[in-house]
């Protein structure tokens, strides 16, 4: 692993190549969350249409959607972000190691 990092450092043709890699693995990784941000979306609008037209009462149902969604929202940005400082840590050892 070390002799693989070393490469990527001293090449700068390899550098860019990974540099340009885990970019567009990146983005990828995006798009795969906007469309199941989509679905999601596309079907919590199914459902509402649903309880509109059957008549039931969907302001309750609404709020507690949308406190739900916080909630989860919250947990996801909680963990992301620990997990961005743990890599940024992770990283800084790395270089000093070197």
């Amino acid at each position: 692993m070390e002799a693989l990092i070393d490469k990527l450092v001293s090449q700068p043709i390899y550098l860019g190549a990974a540099v340009i890699l885990i970019i567009s693995l990146f983005f990828a990784f995006l798009k795969k969350l906007a469309k199941i941000g989509i679905v999601i979306g596309l079907v919590l609008m199914l459902y509402l249409g649903y309880l509109a037209l059957t008549g039931k009462n969907s302001t309750e149902i609404e709020e507690v959607i949308i406190e739900k969604g916080k909630e989860t929202m919250e947990k996801i940005e909680e963990k992301a972000e620990k997990v961005v400082k743990q890599k940024i840590i992770d990283q800084k050892k790395d270089l000093k190691n070197k």
